[in-house]
């Protein structure tokens, strides 16, 4: 059981990060977290104290949030990004408080915009909607059809977006009020931008790093320099652990499905295995009832549906077609009038709250059931599997039951069918004792990190992995990192010093070639080829090499005409002169300006907003009472 507690807890950091994607500020998390201390697990703080009604979750002065609104945004949240997580499990880990606190943030703008006089109309929340990038097409156009997928999977309707946007902006509103001041330079914003828009030009060669052409050193010469670096050849610190694993590949060969077992998933699959009709259509959207009623007319009266669109609307043929779309692809309403369709039917205008819809079917594909004889050994193996991760759900309740009854890992292991596995050398970074990476369960970053955090001797509670592994381990020994003597590492020590003497010989020509009088021809001389670049950015955009970013570093980090080396920790010494330095065209300077200015203003906004949230605290009381909506979703409190 502790093993699945373990397991939620994690899922649901995971989920209250993502709850915190809005919170763009350590100002902000701050704010939210002191709504959170504020009130500890659902109690009482000095932020937030007992809401004067039962029914009230949240009230901030004249706005109010019911028990039964709270209740239901918590269930949609636990639902969507933990559905296996009941109600009792999420509020014991702090998802109460995490809604509670959010709420409370939006009530205390909902109420200052009510004290300012700030209103955000329908249409004003619906522009909002089309301008959001979340919503555009590649052509950067509002696209309804994604629109509506996007409020699906996260189980919105449009009434609640339209809610939520209006909101957004009238927070935006006050946040844009008092921050409006703290503006940003253009004249600094621009001297960035056009910094950043410079490219450079160089010319290069690439000296080889080759120990291949080092001869071995003497003894004595490699004793002197092993005793200068024998650090660096130190055992590691490893760990003996033996471990029992819990996964489908361990039962899967086991199974066997037999011919009837197949038909008889076949008959009961087939709508799923199908693939289902699927329709190419085109699409317009109008603002209002009078231009479609127009559009309708003129189509009907024979003109060309693609070219009414462009006409009215600007729309090109690709922006209103829509090709191999399942009924599933769209919104309910819209599928229903689709899939009604004739092939080359015009629709009646529909009304949405986005706009008036126009269809055209152009083509219709036929929905198709594959026939078992093409799927059945497919269909066999998935079945397989699915029969072996079941397996290894019913084999973790024997494998926990066994060691809360006492047994040992291998006795556990032995009830559940795991396999045990001893890995007898483990390094922190998964290696073995001679430096080589181990495979199989002990490449898992999970599997390493609990072996390295286990007290020695002491087994651990079954924990999940990908792919629907699990395992549970004990640490038998530990040895400590420890010296070496040369002759444990001679052949890895010649290596070593080989590669080393490879690339001082590479790096002294590197500097001949910078100190000499003529540049192209000190490379000429060592019969190397020189190569001039194209133009690049400080990224290294635009230069093709594997070390452009230290590339561009170095030449950005020069003027012109001045020569430099540079190491990249492969198998070359590269060195470079700066041609030339090209500035950016004016149109690439604005686009950055612009950026850089936005980047700057959403940064200021941010920060101001967590410093807006908590001033608003002294203007408006706080009051939450999170036992109303727990009492809701569990029952009472008491």
């Amino acid at each position: 059981m502790l093993g699945r507690n373990i397991t939620i807890l994690h899922k649901v950091n995971l989920m209250l990060q993502i709850l915190r994607d809005g919170t763009k500020s350590n100002l902000m998390r701050a704010f939210l977290m002191v709504l959170v201390v504020g009130f500890g697990m659902w109690g009482i703080g000095d932020i937030f104290r007992s809401s004067p009604s039962d029914e009230d979750a949240i009230t901030v002065g004249d706005v109010t949030i019911s028990a039964q609104e709270v209740a239901v945004y918590f269930d949609q949240t636990r639902r969507f990004y933990y559905p296996n997580l009941n109600n009792n499990e999420a509020i014991s880990v702090g998802l109460m408080n995490q809604i509670i606190a959010e709420m409370a943030e939006r009530a205390l703008f909902d109420a200052e915009a009510s004290r300012l006089g700030i209103t955000v109309t329908r249409e004003m929340a619906k522009d909002a909607i089309r301008r959001n990038p979340m919503f555009l097409d590649d052509a950067g156009q509002f696209d309804p059809l994604l629109f509506r997928d996007i409020l699906a999977s996260r189980g919105m309707t449009e009434t609640e977006l339209v809610a939520s946007i209006a909101y957004s902006e009238r927070r935006n509103q006050i946040i844009a009020a008092i921050a409006s001041g703290a503006d940003y330079s253009p004249a600094l914003a621009k001297s960035m931008a056009q910094w950043l828009a410079q490219k450079r030009q160089i010319s290069y060669a690439e000296l080889i790093i080759n120990p291949d052409n080092i001869a071995d050193p003497n003894d004595s010469a490699l004793a002197t320099w092993y005793s200068e670096n024998a650090s660096t050849f130190d055992a590691p610190a490893i760990r003996s652990v033996t471990t029992a694993v819990l996964s489908p590949d361990i039962f899967i060969n086991e199974i066997n499905i037999s011919d009837d077992e197949i038909n008889s998933i076949y008959e009961a699959r087939k709508d799923t295995l199908s693939v289902p009709e699927r329709r190419n259509f085109y699409q317009i959207v109008f603002a209002d009832s009078a231009q479609a009623n127009a559009a309708y007319d003129r189509i009907t009266g024979g003109e060309n549906l693609p070219a009414v669109a462009n006409d009215m609307l600007g729309d090109s043929a690709d922006d209103i077609t829509f090709t191999n779309i399942a009924r599933d692809d769209l919104p309910e309403d819209l599928a229903d009038i689709v899939f009604a369709a004739t092939q080359d039917q015009l629709t009646m205008p529909a009304a949405t709250p986005f706009g008036i819809y126009l269809f055209m079917v152009t083509d219709i594909v036929p929905a198709e059931v594959p026939q078992l004889a093409d799927i059945k050994t497919a269909l066999a193996d998935e079945i397989k599997t699915e029969t072996a991760i079941n397996m290894v759900y019913d084999r973790l309740q024997l494998f926990e039951a066994a060691q809360a009854a006492g047994a040992t890992l291998e006795e556990a292991a032995m009830d559940a069918g795991a396999e045990v596995l001893t890995i007898p050398a483990l390094t922190k970074t998964g290696r073995d004792s001679d430096g080589q990476w181990l495979e199989g369960i002990s490449s898992s970053t999970a599997f390493r990190s609990t072996a390295w955090q286990q007290e020695i001797g002491v087994p651990s509670l079954l924990i999940t992995d990908e792919n629907i592994t699990f395992f549970a381990l004990r640490v038998d020994s530990e040895t400590d990192t420890r010296s070496r003597d040369l002759y444990e590492v001679r052949e890895a020590a010649i290596a070593a010093w080989r590669r080393e003497q490879a690339i001082s010989e590479a790096r002294q020509s590197a500097e001949a070639i910078i100190a000499a009088s003529q540049y192209e021809q000190a490379i000429a001389d060592l019969g190397v080829e020189l190569i001039a670049s194209p133009e690049f950015l400080q990224n290294g955009s635009g230069l093709d090499h594997e070390a452009a970013s230290l590339i561009a570093s170095a030449s950005f980090a020069i003027n012109a005409g001045d020569r430099t080396i540079v190491e990249t920790g492969g198998d070359k010494v590269i060195v470079l002169k700066m041609d030339a330095v090209i500035d950016g065209d004016e149109e690439a300077i604005a686009l950055r300006t612009e950026q850089i200015l936005t980047e700057f203003t959403s940064h200021i906004a941010a920060d101001s907003e967590a410093a807006i949230a908590s001033g608003l605290q002294s203007i408006h009381s706080v009051n939450a009472n999170p036992n109303a909506a727990i009492r809701l979703l569990i029952g009472s409190t008491n």
